[in-house]
């Protein structure tokens, strides 16, 4: 490990350069087979193992004017004290949550990826904003009573236009929920001009966060987090998904990709119903476990589908 230290210096520098002019994926997946290829004695854990988020930070870009997504980008967003604090309390004592969080993600990400690259305005790392909410669960309902991935309160979820009956909560629902969440964030953004207002807007509400805005007479959101005035949630807010989404992105240098099962891949079909359906009826008929139809389909209620003309249904390809 002596022969390492020697190399501190010069190996920090390489990790500036290619954070400076490329990709972040670049960086997540390709720099450590660079490291291996100068020092090929060290194992690929050695050297990864050796970037210290607590120190190594300072070498990494400046922050400058970049939006929040930028910053996350090219890792310059660690060089905020509060989104180190949670990355180190994600990977420990909430190491867990992050490992089952990111395997559920696997099972919706390429639906909500798809949704946002129809509305090129919103941000791709948005996808990730359901790890913070939910973990990917679209099934967790909060203290307060916000349901699904994107965790949508009930008045919220009215004016986009989400149904909520005997039936079905479309909270649940995929990708209507997931097509509620870009209208809401877009009309955040538009109403700020920030994506980092937008995120804490929509943690605390547009409405709150304009109010303590103009109460604090500040401008952006790290301005208005200096005050020291907004609600603990809020107030965290945005540091938490950086945190996680900067994690996300770069499994294998922060050691967790080896933890991370991916599910294995199923090609999911659309089936149209054309009249009220027993679930319990249709999983006998097709063979089809009726907890598999159920999980494919969370915004249902109960065992049947809702008394109207059709009705779609996501099922396995067997």
């Amino acid at each position: 490990m002596k022969k390492i230290h020697l190399f501190k210096n010069f190996f920090i520098s390489i990790i500036v350069i290619f954070l400076v002019f490329y990709h972040q994926n670049l960086f997540s997946w390709e720099l450590s087979g660079f490291l291996v290829e100068i020092e090929p004695e060290f194992t690929e854990n050695e050297l990864l193992g050796y970037f210290d988020l607590d120190k190594d930070y300072i070498y990494l870009p400046e922050i400058g004017n970049k939006n929040i997504f930028e910053a996350i980008s090219d890792l310059s967003i660690c060089r905020n004290e509060d989104v180190r604090k949670f990355i180190n309390i994600y990977l420990t004592r909430n190491r867990g949550f992050v490992i089952r969080s990111i395997e559920r993600s696997y099972l919706y990400i390429d639906v909500i990826e798809e949704i946002l690259k129809e509305n090129p305005d919103i941000p791709p790392d948005m996808a990730l904003l359901p790890f913070l909410e939910s973990g990917f669960n679209p099934f967790a309902v909060s203290r307060s009573k916000a349901v699904g991935l994107w965790q949508f309160m009930g008045p919220t979820a009215r004016i986009l236009g989400l149904k909520n009956d005997k039936w079905v909560d479309e909270r649940r629902d995929i990708r209507k929920s997931t097509v509620a969440a870009v209208r809401h964030l877009r009309g955040l953004n538009l109403k700020f001009n920030s994506w980092e207002l937008a995120l804490a807007g929509y943690n605390g509400g547009g409405n709150y966060v304009a109010k303590m805005l103009a109460q604090t007479n500040t401008k952006d959101l790290w301005s208005l987090r200096d005050t020291d005035v907004l609600y603990r949630e809020t107030h965290e807010f945005v540091p938490r998904f950086a945190a996680l989404a900067v994690i996300y992105r770069n499994q294998k240098l922060f050691g967790i990709e080896d933890e991370v099962s991916k599910p294995v891949p199923e090609k999911i079909i659309t089936v149209t119903v054309n009249r009220q359906t027993d679930l319990a009826a249709l999983s006998k008929r097709l063979d089809i476990p009726l907890s598999r139809i159920r999980f494919l389909n969370p915004e249902l209620k109960l065992d049947t589908t809702p008394p109207v003309a059709s009705y779609e249904l996501y099922m396995p390809l067997k």
